[in-house]
């Protein structure tokens, strides 16, 4: 259930004190005797209130597919940030620089693959709950597995791919100024979320088992 109420009416508590996504200010907050609407309410497994086909896709593309979306690009600046750099880096007691190293090499190319086919999979997902909503189809246990599976993979594959970058930064990782270091800390932060928790993996494995879903499929 989700309640929506002026900032003025809660209390912040400052909790986020975090390793990383820190400019997300995810603090804590209490309230206490607010009377909220239930206009101002809405539950996640509830129907659409309000018409338009965008009402009518699940919380899972409307919500956690695009929170999905923030690793992918945590994903994309890591592979950017250690091309720039291995042009011009050159390890200790070698001539050549980092990009020419063979292990390097296969590490960018092998990113490059999982941020690519992470994203792919995701977007995919989202288009084809768009397109079973703008032809007047429900969207069934099935997709909505689907959708599960797909942001869990891209979360996975992205946080594989910073992973490669930052082992191939060497000693450059290690230090705030190289993004390589903000990118590895918000992309670990990212996977300690709820939604994103490689639990995802058993659910949608279920359904496409024929088991059926043993919680409910908008949420964890």
């Amino acid at each position: 259930m989700l309640v929506f109420f002026p900032a003025t009416d809660g209390e912040r508590i400052d909790t986020w004190d975090t390793g990383g996504l820190r400019g997300t200010g995810s603090h804590d907050y209490a309230v206490s005797g607010l009377f909220v609407p239930k206009e101002r309410t809405f539950a996640f497994d509830a129907s659409p209130g309000v018409p338009g086909l965008l009402y009518r896709l699940p919380c899972q593309a409307l919500l956690d597919s695009a929170m999905a979306a923030i690793p992918l690009g945590i994903a994309r600046t890591a592979i950017d940030t250690l091309i720039e750099l291995a042009a011009t880096k050159r390890p200790a007691r070698s001539d050549q620089p980092l990009a020419e190293r063979l292990t390097v090499q296969a590490e960018v190319g092998r990113a490059e693959a999982l941020y690519r086919s992470g994203r792919a999979f995701l977007y995919d997902s989202v288009a084809e709950a768009w397109a079973a909503v703008q032809a007047g189809r429900e969207i069934g246990v099935t997709h909505l597995a689907l959708l599960r599976l797909a942001r869990t993979h891209a979360v996975q594959a992205a946080v594989q791919a910073i992973d490669l970058m930052y082992t191939a930064a060497g000693g450059s990782s290690v230090y705030t100024h190289n993004l390589l270091e903000r990118c590895f800390r918000d992309a670990h932060t990212v996977t300690q979320h709820v939604s994103m928790n490689p639990a995802n993996y058993e659910v949608s494995g279920r359904v496409f088992l024929g088991l059926g879903p043993d919680r409910p499929l908008y949420r964890l």
